[in-house]
């Protein structure tokens, strides 16, 4: 009696461990198949893994994976799965609920890739949350009946299947759209290289056209008084060829005063500032001789407005000469005759201001807001509208900049600014 309980104790042992061993063997399983899915950058790659795993898990012969991809279902993987096995599968998961089903003994003749017959199967939805993603289907061809343990560890196999197969879903579709995104920037960076060509082109024409425009009327004086001087010099008294020679050196300083324009709107693009700190009237003084004869030689005069300041500037005198004469320019064809042009100094926060105040007409609305574009002018001969659009180019790279504050009936003011010169000593000190 005591030998037959001990043996019925160690069956029982015997069938606990068994169950322990399964138990075990099938965490391990799933945390297998936990791993390979995370380390699988392929849709294809994770469905066939988490099949063969649910297939040697559940010991089924066979099975099938389903999932919807682009709004319809497709098998992601098969093992021993035929055609007849699939379209079974796929009614299945047309017809099925959001819970596991196992059925046994099955009458209808599906036959897998081998010939055999299916006689069980087990249907496991594929469940994210509530919304269901597709099916796992697995069949046995001969004796092996699913069982409640059989869908549990499926189920749980499963889930972590879906997961990893949507993201990679997921992975593809953003890389796909990203990629769609990334084509749209090249075209569209291409169709803007193209567009600014083309505005380039379309400036370069409007350039040459503007140039050759101005530099065309003056070329016809000149051949013309020339062509007059060669056929009739025999003719001519001194008189006249002075006339006539001093029409063609009128036309060739025209010609020589746009070619400057030219250049020096070239140059000031080009070259760098040579800095050094200077004295704001003393940098307005580098300048003053040209600004006086520009006005004198048309009966205008120009105004020291106050002292000088005690501050200083870092500068490029030559470059500064050319935008306070270019300023004095654009005041003396402002004025008329008896006009005078004012120079301030000012020190505002951390800037020195030099206002050019004339006494002329204004500059209409429509004239201000393009006043800096290149080839805006409204005079006619020497000027391709250059020397503006230089002026504040070299005023902002010397950190500063060119601006109008006051025009009406009374005259126009228009201010340079330039940062003062940091003072070294005064910062050591501190």
């Amino acid at each position: 009696m005591k030998t037959l309980h001990n043996e019925v104790c160690l069956n029982v042992r015997e069938k606990i461990s068994l169950e322990l061993l399964n138990a075990y063997e099938s965490l391990v399983a799933i945390h297998t198949t936990a791993t390979s899915l995370v380390h699988t950058n392929s849709i294809s790659e994770a469905s066939q893994i988490t099949l063969n795993n649910a297939v040697e898990l559940s010991e089924s012969c066979g099975g099938v994976l389903l999932m919807p991809r682009e709004n319809r279902l497709e098998v992601l993987a098969s093992i021993h799965g035929s055609s007849e096995v699939e379209l079974y599968a796929l009614k299945k998961a047309s017809v099925d609920t959001s819970k596991p089903r196992y059925e046994t003994g099955i009458k209808e003749a599906v036959s897998d890739c081998k010939g055999r017959f299916m006689r069980n199967t087990l249907s496991i939805p594929l469940m994210i949350g509530l919304c269901k993603e597709g099916l796992l289907f697995l069949f046995s061809t001969g004796k092996k009946r699913y069982t409640g343990i059989d869908v549990k560890l499926v189920s749980v196999l499963a889930s972590q299947g879906v997961l990893a197969i949507k993201n990679l879903i997921h992975m593809n579709e953003l890389q796909s759209k990203n990629q769609t995104l990334l084509d749209a920037l090249d075209q569209l960076t291409a169709a803007q290289e193209k567009l600014v060509r083309t505005e380039r082109l379309s400036a370069i024409g409007q350039m040459a056209n503007m140039i050759v425009h101005d530099i065309k009327n003056p070329m016809g004086g000149l051949l013309g008084y020339a062509q007059l001087i060669h056929t009739t010099a025999d003719d001519l008294s001194v008189d006249e060829l002075k006339e006539y020679s001093g029409v063609i050196i009128k036309e060739m300083r025209r010609l020589s005063c746009l070619t400057d324009e030219i250049m020096g709107f070239s140059n000031g693009m080009d070259r760098k500032l040579d800095l050094r700190e200077m004295k704001p009237r003393d940098l307005v003084n580098t300048a003053w001789p040209l600004i006086e004869s520009e006005l004198s030689s048309h009966d205008m005069r120009a105004v020291h407005g106050n002292e000088d300041i005690g501050t200083s500037v870092m500068a490029d005198s030559d470059r500064m000469e050319r935008v306070f004469l270019n300023l004095a320019v654009n005041a003396r064809q402002a004025m008329k005759a008896g006009g005078s042009l004012t120079v301030d100094l000012r020190e505002r926060n951390d800037w020195v201001e030099f206002a050019f105040r004339d006494s002329g007409e204004g500059i209409p609305e429509e004239i201000r807001k393009k006043i800096f574009e290149p080839f805006m002018t409204r005079k006619k001969g020497c000027s391709l509208g250059l020397g503006l659009p230089m002026a504040r180019w070299i005023t902002e790279a010397h950190g500063g900049g060119l601006f109008i504050t006051e025009t009406g009936a009374a005259g126009t003011e228009m201010v340079v600014r330039l940062p003062r010169a940091i003072d070294l000593d005064n910062e050591e000190t501190a």
